[in-house]
């Protein structure tokens, strides 16, 4: 049985080698993880949270809440150092980027000492499949609290979802 396992993988990690008319892009092709739609490479839309006040003011940028505080909760995991504090295009908003078809929860904290946990929902659909990358995810729409909230778009992959917290 081992064998079958171990010939499966070798069989597998054979046939992804071999070039079948596929261009993969490897990630060491990636000079900054961000890439264009026009590229070879299959990209999923992204999705950026904002939070702001009343003034429109981010909330990272002014102080209020620290970014090094900030934590996600996707799928059982919990990430932390989720605020974007080096790329111009999101910095200080939350970068969500992982995906699956239909309904995905993320939770995310803004301080630990905060009881208060805002639930994103964010609803994908499989647009394409890359033989290279797997598939590929569009955002339909996005929630917080089971509150429907507009998204607007940054580029054609990059999505920005803005909270206001009063």
């Amino acid at each position: 049985m081992i064998r079958f396992l171990i010939a499966g993988i070798l069989l597998s990690s054979i046939s992804c080698s071999l070039d079948r008319g596929v261009d993969c892009v490897t990630a060491s092709d990636r000079s900054n993880g961000f890439t264009s739609k026009s590229s070879p490479e299959f990209v999923n839309q992204e999705l950026i949270l904002e939070y702001v006040d009343a003034d429109g003011t981010n909330l990272f940028q002014n102080g209020t809440y620290d970014p090094d505080e900030v934590t996600l909760q996707y799928n059982g995991q919990i990430f932390r150092d989720v605020v974007d504090q080096t790329n111009e295009e999101t910095k200080n908003s939350i970068h969500l980027n992982t995906y699956s078809e239909g309904r995905n929860l993320f939770h995310v904290s803004l301080r630990p000492t905060d009881s208060k946990i805002d639930v994103v929902t964010v609803y994908a659909t499989v647009v394409d499949f890359s033989p290279c990358t797997g598939p590929t995810f569009a955002i339909d729409s996005a929630f917080v609290d089971a509150k429907k909230h507009s998204i607007n778009n940054v580029s054609d992959w990059l999505l920005k979802l803005t909270i206001t917290k009063h």
